[in-house]
This record gives structure tokens, sequence and C-alpha cells, in this order.
């Protein structure tokens, strides 16, 4: 009986199983989950009113083809179309997007005309950056910082007040430390494509025609309706629980919770996985869970494996969530607004939740909902500021900081605080040269494991469930989309 176990019950871990269960591949599948509950960083607690709040990501962007597509698709498959509640491209919540910079909010530019006007935080239009752009030639680098690419092709204004908070708000890190190359990939070739002017090379890969491999109703209706980000009803832990559902409903399929893995080992082709003292044989091995932790589990025999995993990094970053009594409204609506870190190196943003999903309000009486975003690659910053990194703590200074940037005089009904360790993976400049180097010693040894999650290849809800899929058909030769 071919026995598949996955190590971690996240979305990756998740996504990995249900594919592996499509392949139809292997007899049996088990999934090992540390905790007592799925979805890993993906989670949703609804408060007393009906109101939800995510500890974790909030919302899916409505991208496109491969790894949107890929989304919509498996949503589509697990019934949950008519769930799905979306923000519209013409709605405030996704035209409006704000940068809190000496010590004012300041809207992006949202329309094409508005890169020709001069607008604060920068101090020229940024049309002018572009020249820079046409006259820059492509850089033989291997590989560079986001700060450095974007100072080098455009302007270091532009880097500080829209790059910077840009990494912070998608990876909680700083971009003169992150990679180019496995941060912005599509950056990194349109330079080659182009020949050097990058708005060149974007313009020549987005008419590239990228073909779905199926049909989909959910991706119809989402270019129909112009979506700009979309998710649940009930909040973004709908996804997980609904894969769990799916899996644990099919049979030779088995879901293990609150069962760590204390060692993970390869002779002759299999696997050995051993949890509670007990040794589980596998004949493929899929780990969703953070490399260095699955690097924790490997003996010596895998030690140049050990070692590359280990090298990737992770930060802590804090969410709080807070709720208001009433209409408690931004200065203008939108989806919220980052922080350069020489703003504020503690707050990295604020999420106007309410702006974005009414829907998720809760339903006995008015209320208001926002997220403040703490931490991150500058988690050090944050304990310098709240030494005692409390609950209470972190929520009154998150509060403050809301209070400030928006003008409020309110106080909060409701503050919830989630601290994450780990949880957003850093591919700082080198990245990629790990990543070859484990991959081929996976090859080089034959070993049967498949490596998935934000560690590798995309932090987002989209890349987790598409590298799965693609993991998973590469492993069983399937067609899986």
């Amino acid at each position: 009986m071919p026995t598949a176990v996955v190590i971690g019950g996240g979305i990756s871990g998740l996504s990995s199983a249900y594919y592996l269960k499509k392949s139809a591949k292997f007899s049996k599948i088990i999934i090992l989950e540390a905790s007592n509950r799925v979805g890993g960083w993906i989670k949703t607690v609804t408060s007393e009113g009906g109101a939800k709040m995510e500890l974790g990501p909030r919302s899916l962007r409505a991208t496109g083809i491969p790894a949107g597509f890929n989304s919509l698709c498996l949503i589509e498959d697990l019934g949950l179309s008519k769930d799905v509640i979306h923000v519209s491209r013409h709605e405030p919540a996704a035209q409006n997007r704000f940068i809190y910079a000496k010590g004012a909010l300041h809207k992006l530019p949202n329309k094409f005309s508005a890169f020709f006007k001069k607008q604060a935080p920068f101090s020229a239009p940024l049309f002018l950056h572009s020249f820079r752009d046409i006259l820059t030639k492509p850089s033989e680098l291997e590989d560079e910082s986001v700060y450095d690419f974007v100072t080098r092709r455009f302007h270091a204004e532009l880097a500080e007040f829209a790059v910077d908070p840009l990494c912070r708000g998608i990876f909680a890190g700083d971009c003169r430390k992150l990679s180019l190359h496995s941060c912005f990939p599509l950056l990194r070739e349109a330079e080659k494509v182009g020949g050097g002017p990058v708005i060149k090379g974007l313009l020549k890969i987005s008419r590239r025609p990228i073909p779905p491999r199926r049909q989909s109703t959910l991706f119809d209706t989402m270019r129909k309706e112009t979506w700009s980000a979309f998710s649940f009803r009930q909040g973004l832990q709908t996804l997980p629980e609904t894969l769990r559902d799916s899996l644990t409903s099919s049979q030779g399929v088995e879901l293990v919770l609150d069962t760590p893995c204390s060692e993970v080992m390869f002779d002759d082709g299999k696997a050995k996985i051993v949890i509670n003292g007990e040794t589980l044989d596998a004949d493929h091995v899929v780990s969703s869970i953070f490399a260095p932790d699955f690097a924790s589990l490997l003996n010596q025999e895998q030690q140049n494996l050990k070692e590359n995993l280990s090298k990737i990094s992770a930060v802590n970053a804090v969410v709080v969530c807070v709720e208001f009594d009433g209409q408690v409204v931004p200065p203008t609506p939108g989806f919220g607004h980052l922080l350069p870190s020489s703003e504020d190196k503690a707050v990295l943003g604020v999420i106007y939740d309410s702006c974005t999903f009414p829907t998720h309000d809760r339903t006995d009486r008015p209320g208001s909902r926002y997220t403040i975003m703490l931490g991150g690659a500058w988690f050090d910053d944050l304990k310098a500021v709240v030494p005692s990194m409390t609950d209470e703590a972190l929520g009154q200074y998150a509060v403050k900081a809301l209070q400030k940037h928006l003008g409020f005089t309110q106080t909060p009904a409701k503050i919830k605080v989630e601290v994450m360790k780990n949880c957003i993976p850093q591919y700082i400049i080198g990245h990629e040269n790990i990543l070859e180097d484990v991959f081929a010693e996976i090859r080089a040894e034959r070993l049967p494991l498949s490596l998935v999650g934000s560690s590798y290849r995309g932090p987002s809800i989209h890349d987790c469930m598409n590298n799965a899929r693609v993991e998973i058909e590469r492993v069983t030769g399937a067609s899986l989309l």
C-alpha cells in the first residue's frame, strides 16, 4: 500500500494532501499536525456580535494565471464559490491605498494622470523617475537587493517611500536585504527581456498568452466583476477547514492532530517518521513546515541538507485586531496604509478591515474593525518600545499608533493580539542559490521528499497552494489542475 506522509496541516500541507489524493498514486495519505487545529497561520476568530477578526492573512488577491487561477479552480472544486465575497477594483477599498510618511497620510497614485503630478511624500512627479530606467543598462549581478534595484533603475525616493513600505506589507521584511530574484522575479525577468528598461520588459511579458488549462466559472466571474481581492463569508479559515473536511471524508486519508514529528530518516528510497516514540513508514514525505524546523528533524546522514535548510530565516510579527463601537471611519475610505521603515520601524501598517469587507462587521449593531501589523524584521525595535511584550502592552501600543495615524480619539471596544513566531520567511540575497543546493541534493540522493510551503518560492496563499500542486504533479506525473 503506497503511503504518503504530509508534515504540517497548514494551507500548503492540506493542498499537498488534496492533490496527492486527486492523483490517486497513493493508497494512504497521513497528515501530521503538531497543533490542535488546521490552517497554520490562517486563523479567523469570530467575536461576540459576529465580527470576523483575521489573526493572520486576511484576503486573497484576485490575480491571474497561474497561481490565482489555480486557487479559484480549487475553491470552485471544493464547492465554495457561493461563499466567496469580493472587493471590486472600482471600490475605494481597492483604489485607495496610502503611505504614512513624514507624519501624514499620503494617497498613492491610482490613475495614469497622477504619475504626472507632484504628490507627497515624493518630491517630483513619478514619471520623471522612468527616464533613469530607460537609460540604465541591465545589471550583470546574479542577485541584488530590492532596494538597490529600484534605486539603480528608478530613484532612491521611490525605493524609500514606495518599495520599502510595500516589502514591509508583503514580507514584513527589509527591502535592503530581500532578494530581487526571489521576491520579485518578474522585475528581474523584465530587465532582461526589455534589454534594459523594466517598463518595456513588463509590457513584453504582459503580451505573452498564458492560456488556462481548464475552464473555471469562478475565474470568469472574477474577471467579469473585476475583483481586486476576495475572502469568504465566514473568513479565510473557511478554506483550510473545507480542505480538511474534503480530505477526512475521503477513503485512505488520515488527519492526526496534536502529533509533532521528532525525526525523519531516509533509507533505500523509503522514509521513516518518528512520532510519539513510534516509527511510521512512508513511500514519500511532503514537508510543509518552516524549513529550519524540518531541518531539525533530519539526522546527520543529511547534514548538508540540514545546513542549507537552516540558512532560510523568518521574522516574527504581531497582528493586533481592534473593533470600535459605532462607525469609526478613516479620513478617506481605502484598503489601508503602510509605513516606510524611516517613519516607525515597529509599526508596519494598518488595514481598514471594515472598508474592505463590511460583511465581516458585527451583525447586532454598528461596529468598525482595523488591523495593525507590528514587528517583522524590526521585531527587536518593537521589543525596545514595548519591553514587556504582553498582549495588553502590545495592544495599547498599536491603538496609540492607529489613533495618531488616523486622528481617532475613540477607544476600541475589543482588542485581540496574536504574536506569530517565524511566520514569514525572508528571501534574502542569495536565497535562490540556497534552494538550488537544497533541491540538487534531494535529486542526487534520490530522497522520497517534497518541500512545499512559504519557506521556498512565495509566501502568499496563492503561492503556497499552486506550488503544492506543481510539486505533486512532478512527483506523481498526474495533471491535477
